[in-house]
């Protein structure tokens, strides 16, 4: 509202404005001397407002006042003889005080109108996702964050006092909220089931475990509610691959048999052709026992290798060969995964060698008795 007042500044000055209402009384600022008219928009309150004035005259305004008074109460008395002031004729107007006082109320325009249109239409589509349960989807923070979001945006649009600043800033946040509905929780139930297998494996009897370790400790690092589904995935199939590719140690007791019967047999009773083959064949074996990595096959590859060397032995002429028995005969074992296979190795082949001798002893009967018969004659 606007106050306009006039008065006669020849003769007068405004020195006071104040406004009493529910607020208090205010002490008006911003007089001005050359104006008639004071702006009191931002002071007045729905109600009831006292708006007083105060003017103040200069010294002679206020003699003109009393004589003026003087005047009119000599107006009123009966005219001296001779006549003089005074009666019906004698007058003087005071220039004191306000000659007028009004206020204009205005209304402020459309542009302080709050707009809630888009803050509807933002409400309906969250309300909508809750409804067709992508919210539940989501990971537990987005939730969380969506669910108090909407609560304000409710809130903010039955707020009759609510600014526009606050309207905008309300379904500005509750739409970020929806478009972090994207990220979708990973069901982690297959994960943790690979967790649990893995954790009860034991690391020594395995060729390498350290993919299985690094997959496993990564998988443990996946929460269960907050992972997005691409994460928890990631770390399923990291974690199945490792454990794929995971080799049991191979079963080395054969080997250990084998190569301890052959270091018992004796160089000097066999060829130093058949006995370098042992040799040979002993020293990679060993090779292979001393290697963490070597695999099943590899150890089984290593027992038949030392044990066809042992059976070629080929003994030298006058030198007892060992006659092959059930008790030093070599079991060969072979493990595949976590079954085992045990087959009876054949001993030394001394069906073959044993022709052998029988003929080299004929003949040198047949010799000496050729011998014999030239003496004789």
């Amino acid at each position: 509202a606007v106050l306009n007042y006039d008065y006669n500044n020849l003769y007068n000055a405004v020195t006071q404005i104040t406004v009493t209402n529910s607020n208090g009384t205010t002490d008006v600022e911003g007089i001005n001397p050359l104006h008639h008219y004071l702006d009191l928009g931002t002071i007045l309150v729905p109600g009831e407002n006292t708006i007083t004035i105060k003017v103040c005259g200069d010294l002679e305004n206020r003699k003109n006042a009393s004589n003026s008074a003087a005047t009119m109460m000599a107006a009123d008395a009966p005219a001296p003889p001779g006549g003089g002031p005074g009666g019906p004729g004698g007058s003087s107007t005071s220039e004191n005080g306000l000659t007028n006082a009004s206020l204009n109320l205005y209304t402020v325009g459309e542009v302080n109108k709050i707009d809630k249109h888009i803050l509807e239409q933002v409400i309906a589509n969250a309300e909508e996702c809750v409804a067709n349960g992508e919210v539940d989807n989501a990971i537990t923070s987005v939730q969380k964050s969506f669910n108090e979001a909407l609560e304000n945006a409710k809130a903010v649009y039955q707020d009759e006092s609510a600014s526009q600043t606050a309207v905008d800033q309300a379904w500005l946040t509750l739409l970020k909220e929806i478009q972090k509905l994207g990220f979708i929780a990973g069901d982690t139930t297959n994960l943790n089931l690979l967790i649990e297998y893995a954790e009860s494996l034991v690391p020594e009897q395995y060729v390498d475990f350290s993919a299985v370790e690094t997959a496993l400790n990564s998988a443990k690092e996946v929460v269960p509610g907050e992972a997005m589904k691409d994460e928890v995935q990631q770390a399923t199939d990291t974690l199945l691959n490792a454990l794929l590719d995971l080799r049991l140690k191979a079963d080395k007791s054969v080997l250990e048999q084998v190569i301890a019967e052959a270091n018992s047999k004796d160089a000097t009773a066999y060829t130093a052709e058949s006995y370098a083959v042992l040799t040979s064949a002993v020293e990679k074996a060993t090779n292979v026992l001393a290697d963490e990595n070597a695999t099943q096959q590899d150890v089984d590859t290593a027992v038949e290798s030392v044990q066809t060397a042992i059976d070629g032995l080929v003994a030298l002429s006058g030198t007892p060969v060992e006659a092959p028995t059930e008790n030093n005969a070599v079991d060969q074992t072979t493990q595949t995964g976590q079954e085992t296979t045990t087959t009876k190795a054949n001993a030394a082949k001394t069906g073959d060698v044993a022709p052998i001798a029988m003929v080299v002893t004929l003949a040198t009967a047949a010799s000496a008795l050729v011998l014999l018969n030239k003496k004789r004659k």
